[in-house]
Parts: structure tokens; C-alpha cells; sequence
């Protein structure tokens, strides 16, 4: 049983960078955590629903967090996100 729960764990992980604007997203949020949806969208230049898509994917997969702030809502990496952001960067 917990075989199974760590692959399904991994491949939710996989499938949260396998895009190329999740991966773009992973590494503005490693270099400007706590940022909202709005500046996710401008900073990749994609549309709001797109950005939000796709954060959905990477808080399903674990590797971000939401704070709520008033009207706002911010986005973080998790210590898992942190160290895939990390773990990509040396691939470069």
C-alpha cells in the first residue's frame, strides 16, 4: 500500500512541471515567493485562467501552497517545490 501512494505521489509531482510554463512558474516562485496570480500571469505573460490551470496542477502535485491575504491570494513553494526548483536549475 504505501508503494502505491509514493508513486501516485510522484507521478502528481511530475505531472506539476510537465509544462513549460509550470517549470517557468516553479522558478519566478523560487525567486519571488509570496507573489499573487495576477503577477504569475504578467511575469509569464499568459492569460489569468491559463496561470490559474496551471497552479492548480502544481498544488496538486504538492509543489506549491496558497496563503489567503484579504482579496488575495499567494503563492508559495513547499519545501518539495523547493527542492525540484533546485534540482532543475543544476540541469540547466
Amino acid at each position: 500500500m504505501y508503494f502505491m501512494r509514493s508513486t501516485t505521489s510522484i507521478a502528481a509531482m511530475a505531472k506539476g512541471v510537465a509544462n513549460g510554463h509550470r517549470v517557468a512558474m516553479l522558478f519566478l516562485l523560487y525567486r519571488q515567493p509570496g507573489i499573487d496570480l495576477d503577477m504569475i500571469s504578467h511575469r509569464l505573460e499568459i492569460g489569468y485562467k491559463n496561470a490559474a490551470e496551471h497552479t492548480r496542477k502544481m498544488l496538486h502535485g504538492g509543489l506549491i501552497k496558497k496563503e489567503y491575504e484579504g482579496s488575495h491570494v499567494l503563492h508559495w513553494l513547499t519545501p518539495r517545490g523547493k527542492r525540484l526548483a533546485s534540482f532543475l536549475a543544476r540541469l540547466k
